[in-house]
């Protein structure tokens, strides 16, 4: 009550004040009111701030005020199939994530920061799972961003002919547990263009297994993971890492720089011959 008579509260509006967000932070105001409606174009990481509150009686936003701020987007761009996003960062609190359409949180105003009430967020990445569908044929698949960094359990299906690279995050103490499974919902391509792994600029490799099986032919090859930072798929060559209609792929976060993969791959290939072809140490650039 002493906030209200204080700083005017009592004033503040229950209209939501829409915005719309982009790749450019830029910090959010309320005009007046006690909830933020927000739009992020397709395919866009939008970022914005909300701004310390302020003691002067009339301001945007001040101490004691709530404010709901809901996520509005739920595009997906159909050039990489990554899902669009939203960061806020109230001013003294940590990162919030939205992922969903209509995830909100409600916030409330202190003289110095914010204080989260309410997480009605469906999706969070450290300790719900998401998932991407990827339609992609030659354009590269980028899940080394800030959101995917955060950590979670993340399924990713390719539904096109895969024929680019597939980038992971790379691995921190920070996002240790993180698991990445991707699926080959068709054929990746059969050039030997598709790759799965880590940008060559970093320091995370990974260990673990290839089993390649034919989907012709009674046969099937094994073959360890030795500090790695991608695998080569080819839907029909025997010597790849698989990558035919089937194909899964999951990588363990461990540790720094450590990542346990496991790859259950198929191949059209009559007779699989893992040679070293299937793993490379050179990174994705």
């Amino acid at each position: 009550m002493a906030y209200k008579k204080l700083f005017g509260l009592a004033n503040k509006g229950t209209t939501p004040k829409a915005i719309t967000c982009t790749a450019s932070t830029q910090v959010l105001t309320t005009e007046g009111s006690h909830e933020i409606d927000i739009t992020v174009a397709t395919g866009i990481d939008a970022v914005a701030t909300l701004p310390t509150p302020s003691k002067v009686p009339g301001a945007d936003i001040v101490p004691g005020q709530y404010i709901r701020v809901t996520y509005n987007s739920d595009a997906v761009d159909a050039a990489d199939g990554v899902e669009t996003t939203f960061t806020l960062t109230p001013a003294g609190m940590q990162l919030i994530y939205f992922t969903g359409v209509g995830d909100s949180v409600l916030l409330m105003a202190t003289e110095e920061s914010y204080i989260l009430m309410e997480d009605n967020r469906r999706l969070g990445p450290t300790n719900c799972p998401a998932t991407v569908l990827a339609s992609n044929t030659s354009a590269a698949l980028d899940l080394s961003s800030a959101y995917y960094q955060l950590g979670g359990v993340f399924t990713v299906m390719l539904s096109g002919a895969m024929s680019s690279n597939v980038t992971l995050p790379q691995a921190t103490i920070a996002n240790t547990g993180t698991v990445f499974k991707v699926l080959c919902g068709r054929d990746v391509a059969t050039d030997g263009t598709c790759h799965i792994g880590f940008a060559n600029g970093g320091s995370t490799v990974m260990q673990g297994t290839v089993n390649v099986l034919s989907t012709t032919a009674n046969k099937m090859d094994t073959a360890p993971i030795s500090a790695a930072k991608r695998l080569e798929l080819d839907a029909d060559d025997n010597a790849h890492a698989g990558g035919a209609e089937g194909s899964v792929y999951e990588f363990h976060y461990i540790g720094a720089d450590l990542v346990f993969c496991e790859a259950r791959a198929l191949t059209t290939g009559t007779a699989p011959t893992l040679d070293g072809s299937e793993q490379s140490t050179t990174g994705i650039s």
